[in-house]
């Protein structure tokens, strides 16, 4: 198991060993939530690798075609090695600036549904949380009333800490690192 975790933003294609933790949910018109997000789960579980999407540059400026692809491939290639070994934390904050040219969050609702079906099929571990003011959660928290293995938080930390007791229980983050509360046997790449 590592000792170090990696945080990896677009475009670098990195190996990671251990536990990662991908965050999903909106950029373009949302208040920076992946920095919070990462600053966080470092503090709590310093073993853990996360993966956000959020590039460091201003997100106002479009993409090239070529910068586009290379943002979805790097996304795709993380979402299904979270999904391997680890967990996809999706958080749908409120909509900050208004962009009329796109509709907030699309990305992210085509990601969910994506992911939805695979949790339903496979069993990849989601976490899904709504920030206050989060437009459309209504329906989300309807549909997921099916899938009780997928937890809900109500913030951005208590979605965060949901993530993390998730992996302390099937136990991808070693027993010490989750305060004794692994329930099964470590899993080991």
């Amino acid at each position: 198991m590592n000792s170090v975790s990696k945080v990896i933003f677009p475009p670098e294609m990195v190996e990671v060993e251990g536990a990662l933790a991908f965050l999903a949910g909106p950029i373009k018109g949302s208040a920076r939530w992946q920095d919070e997000a990462i600053s966080y789960l470092q503090r709590k579980i310093p073993i853990l690798n996360v993966a956000s999407p959020r590039r460091n540059l201003d997100q106002a400026n479009d993409y090239s075609e070529k910068d586009y692809i290379s943002q979805a491939d790097w996304e795709s290639h993380y979402l299904r090695r979270a999904a391997m070994r680890g967990v996809i934390i999706f958080f749908f904050a409120k909509e900050e600036t208004h962009y009329c040219d796109r509709p907030f969050a699309r990305t992210t609702r085509i990601e969910f549904g994506e992911w939805i079906a695979h949790h339903e099929i496979d069993g990849t571990n989601i976490v899904v949380g709504f920030e206050e003011g989060f437009d459309g959660d209504h329906y989300i928290r309807h549909r997921l009333k099916s899938l009780p293995n997928v937890p809900i938080g109500e913030n951005l930390e208590d979605t965060l800490e949901k993530a993390i007791a998730l992996l302390c229980d099937i136990c991808l983050i070693p027993y010490g690192q989750c305060h004794n509360q692994c329930r099964g046997p470590l899993k080991v790449d």
